[in-house]
């Protein structure tokens, strides 16, 4: 739920607006939660209903307009401690095409902040790969 631009434009002072903030942040912690605890809540049903469906031996039935079938989720993930095998397996069998090198953004971003903590600028060639910018925000943190 948006606060609809006529608040904003409406809170006229730094209060107002840290109040908004406040506001907003506290809708966004308590809707994370509500969302954690409704997707539980939907595997669990999803569980649930698909156990019952295969003791009565019911692959599909309507309900208030709603088809229930049951089907399989397929999961696959690398066994952490064997990813370096795993990829080399797979370039080496012809997938290296699927295998991407990656950094994560968090991890770059703290990479870049500390080279430029030691010099104002990146270093040639890394400055025209990695974009770096500041803004200023507000942050919150409970008073004292």
């Amino acid at each position: 739920m948006a606060i609809p631009e006529t608040n904003l434009l409406a809170a006229k002072d730094m209060f107002e607006l840290a109040d908004l903030l406040k506001g907003a942040k506290d809708r966004k912690k308590e809707l994370e939660s509500l969302t954690k605890t409704n997707n539980a809540e939907i595997e669990q049903l999803e569980t649930l209903l698909a156990e019952q469906m295969i003791n009565e031996e019911t692959p599909r039935f309507t309900r208030n307009g709603q088809t229930f079938y049951l089907t399989d989720k397929f999961f696959a993930n690398a066994v952490p401690e064997r990813k370096t095998e795993l990829y080399q397996w797979m370039k080496d069998h012809g997938y290296e095409h699927m295998v991407q090198e990656t950094v994560h953004a968090q991890t770059l971003k703290a990479f870049a902040k500390e080279l430029l903590s030691e010099e104002d600028t990146l270093p040639d060639g890394l400055d025209q790969l990695i974009n770096t910018y500041s803004k200023p925000v507000a942050g919150m943190r409970k008073g004292k």
